[in-house]
Parts: C-alpha cells; structure tokens; sequence
C-alpha cells in the first residue's frame, strides 16, 4: 500500500506549471487531493508520485483530458 501520494497537474500548452497538492487517505483507503481547480480544459498532464517504503517510489504520468 502507498505510504504518500502527491498530484502534479501541468498544461504546457496554456503555459500552465504544475499545480501540485499532497494527497489525503480516506478512512476507506481512497486518496484525495484537496484544492486542485482546473482553470481551462484541455489535455492536462497528470502525475502521481507514490511513495511505496522509505526507499522506493513509483512514477504514474497520463494525458487527462478536460473538457
């Protein structure tokens, strides 16, 4: 299981940097990440950190297309 999440979501093509936010875990093992407004749609590239252990973490990237 994740020990930590963190969410980047960046717009290159708008010139938009990456909004980052560390994520929560919910009581039912979901994760969330609070204050994330999207402020134009488009293709958004999504990247999630996961923090695995103190010694490994994976990387997670994708197109998130919105509308």
């Amino acid at each position: 299981p994740a020990r930590e999440v963190r969410v980047s979501l960046a717009n290159p093509a708008a010139g938009i940097e990456p909004l980052q936010r560390q994520a929560k875990r919910a009581e039912d093992g979901r994760w969330s990440a609070d204050g994330l407004t999207l402020p134009i749609g488009g293709a958004w590239t999504l990247r999630l950190s996961i923090l695995v252990s103190d010694f490994d973490s994976l990387s997670l990237e994708g197109t998130l297309m919105v509308p």
